[in-house]
C-alpha cells in the first residue's frame, strides 16, 4: 500500500460535538479511525490506479491522495466544531433552545457538507489520472508521446506474430 500520510484530527472536538448531540458516550480515538478507514480505503484506491498506468503518473496519484487525507482531516475537525457549538435541541431542552444560532449552525453544516463532497471529488481524480490523453501545454510532453508510441509499437508488434 501507499506510504500514506495521516493528518491529525481533533479528538477533543469530536468529544464535545458527540456530547453536544447525543447522550452515548465519546469512545476515545473513534474519529481518528473512522478518519484512518476513510482514508485507507482512498489508499487502496490510489494502489489500484497505479497498478493500471504508467509510473510517470504515480506521484500525481501520491500528490492526490495525500491532498484527500489533508482536507478530509480538515473537513471532519471543521465538522467537529460546528457541531459542538450549539447542543441539540433533546440535549439542551426546547424551553431556552437557541434558534437562531441553530439556524447558523445548520448553514455551516451544509456548507461543511458541500466541501465534503468536493474532497470526495479528489478519488475520481485519482481513478482518471493517467488514463486521459497527453495534453499539448504538458512540460513532458515529448517524453510522453514517445513512450506511448513505443508502448503501441510493442503492441503491434505482438498482434503481427
Amino acid at each position: 500500500m501507499n506510504n500514506v500520510k495521516y493528518y491529525s484530527i481533533n479528538e477533543d472536538a469530536a468529544r464535545r460535538a458527540k456530547e453536544m448531540n447525543s447522550f452515548m458516550d465519546y469512545i476515545p480515538g473513534s474519529a481518528t479511525e473512522e478518519y484512518k478507514m476513510v482514508v485507507d480505503n482512498a489508499a487502496k484506491i490510489a494502489t489500484n490506479q497505479k497498478e493500471c498506468v504508467d509510473p510517470m503518473y504515480h506521484g500525481k496519484i501520491d500528490s492526490l491522495l495525500d491532498q484527500y487525507a489533508r482536507k478530509l482531516a480538515e473537513n471532519m475537525n471543521n465538522g467537529y466544531a460546528i457541531d459542538a457549538r450549539i447542543p441539540s435541541v433533546l440535549i439542551s431542552e426546547p424551553a431556552n433552545f437557541p434558534v437562531r444560532q441553530k439556524e447558523k449552525q445548520n448553514a455551516a453544516r451544509d456548507r461543511n457538507l458541500q466541501e465534503y463532497r468536493e474532497i470526495q471529488g479528489i478519488l475520481d481524480k485519482i481513478r482518471s489520472t493517467g488514463m486521459g490523453g497527453i495534453s499539448a501545454d504538458d512540460p513532458d510532453a515529448i517524453g510522453k508521446l514517445k513512450k506511448k508510441l513505443e508502448a503501441l509499437e510493442d503492441t503491434r508488434v505482438c498482434w503481427m506474430s
